[in-house]
């Protein structure tokens, strides 16, 4: 999948911002935390249904309890303008009142990014959005025209020329602790201890597919950056076993939340209920005093990080016990 981004390099640089960050943070003493990303699942609605999606088993829910306007001016006056705020779905462009909320956060001041299909828009929410706070702005694409238009039918912006200021190719994956709108309330779940499952078809000559794909972006001055970050000679074990890659360990967890339509708040982007935010008075900075963040954080301490295979905001590598043998390289 590759993105479009608004900003050059900010994809890179935010990764050690956040790394670095999650760390001051969590070991430096602050009367109060809050976290430095804030992942907002604004809806469950999406007119697509893409078959490699790993939200599709929750999709177009009924979205009770769904925050309104008012609660949301209320969690966002108890947030800090240093937070960033990162809209996503499903579509966040069908979620209801996206507009006034796009207005909200303009109005308050917050830096915030929008990850869209580029399928559901309008003129009206198109001239809103470049009129706004907005700083990171994502088009998810499938590869070239006809694989892209296999996927999610014709879209209008490739029949014209793009132009991006830089280019991320994220790898597949299938881990259901990540991102999934059916959330866990046990760190006991199977959901939760599964790994990275995702299987690749059509391996034939993927090594020299590579090793072209790498010589061909080396020749274009477009920025290029691979998530889960990782090396290139580490892209064949991951294509071929993706069991070989391990994460490398991640201090996000522990000051980046995704907050949902309904309220729910998890760790990072994992699918493991902490509380709802109208149990914490719509303050997330109390969040980290309660027992159940308390026990998450001890958890990721001593687990072996099944839950973060397949993150594209990780750092990845091949497993020790799989380093034997002759190694490929993707010169």
């Amino acid at each position: 999948m590759l993105m479009i981004y608004k900003a050059k390099y900010l994809a890179r640089l935010f990764f050690y911002y956040n790394q670095v960050g999650s760390i001051l943070v969590d070991r430096l003493f602050f009367k109060k935390k809050f976290p430095l990303l804030l992942h907002i699942r604004i809806t469950t609605k999406c007119n697509l249904s893409c078959p490699f999606c790993y939200l599709k088993e929750g999709l177009n829910q009924n979205e009770e309890n769904l925050l309104t306007i008012l609660e949301w001016k209320k969690i966002l006056s108890n947030i800090p303008r240093t937070t960033i705020i990162d809209i996503t779905g499903a579509e966040p462009m069908m979620a209801k009142d996206i507009d006034q909320f796009i207005s909200l956060l303009s109005e308050r001041g917050f830096k915030f990014s929008l990850t869209t299909n580029g399928t559901v828009y309008n003129s009206y929410l198109i001239s809103q959005l470049v009129d706004s706070s907005l700083k990171y702005l994502m088009v998810s694409l499938d590869g070239f025209e006809s694989m892209h238009n296999s996927f999610r039918g014709v879209i209008k912006y490739l029949e014209e020329t793009i132009e991006p200021n830089s280019i991320t190719i994220n790898l597949p994956f299938k881990n259901e602790a990540r991102g999934g709108l059916k959330l866990s309330q046990s760190l006991e779940e199977k959901n939760l201890l599964s790994g990275n499952n995702f299987v690749f078809k059509g391996l034939k000559n993927m090594e020299q597919k590579l090793i072209k794909l790498k010589r061909d972006l080396r020749q274009i001055s477009t920025p290029v950056a691979i998530k889960p970050y990782t090396s290139w000679n580490d892209i064949i074990g991951y294509f071929t076993n993706n069991k070989k890659i391990k994460s490398n360990g991640c201090s996000l967890y522990k000051n980046n939340l995704t907050l949902y339509y309904n309220g729910d708040v998890t760790p990072c982007d994992i699918s493991y209920k902490l509380k709802n935010i109208r149990e914490l008075d719509y303050n997330l900075s109390s969040l980290y005093t309660k027992k159940r963040f308390k026990i998450f954080k001890q958890y990721m301490k001593a687990s072996d990080k099944k839950i973060c295979e397949g993150c594209i905001q990780s750092s990845q590598s091949i497993k020790k016990d799989f380093n034997s043998g002759t190694t490929s390289r993707i010169d």
